[in-house]
């Protein structure tokens, strides 16, 4: 799985991708699956807990291996700092994977320069 989060702005729209390789560096064909973005203010949190968890896009490319998030400002209405994020990815098989596989990644969430308090 290719993906990178960069630090992101609270109180605005975010689209980001990921790639689906297998270990052969081909694309894997996920139209028929479902991936899951999932951002928590602690790694240790059950998914039930997240601040924001978003089903991505697999219809416009996911026979090509590529999965699309787009997170709406709405959704980004979050308290400025540190979070943790993982994708839950279910096969259509019923298989279940997380990445990144052994903890969560990090992301800073920042206060844009046009927000007041």
């Amino acid at each position: 799985m290719n993906y990178k989060i960069d630090n992101f702005k609270i109180n605005t729209d975010l689209t980001f991708y990921i790639e689906i390789r297998d270990k052969d560096n081909e694309y894997v064909v996920i139209d028929e699956d479902e991936l899951w973005f999932i951002l928590k203010s602690d790694p240790d949190n059950d998914d039930e807990e997240a601040i924001l968890i978003s089903q991505g896009d697999l219809a416009s490319q996911g026979a090509s291996g590529i999965g699309y998030f787009h997170l709406t400002k709405a959704e980004l209405n979050i308290d400025p700092g540190l979070y943790f994020f993982e994708f839950k990815w279910l096969r259509s098989n019923g298989e279940k994977k997380y990445f990144p596989k052994d903890r969560p990644g990090k992301v800073n969430a920042l206060k844009a320069v046009w927000d007041h308090d």
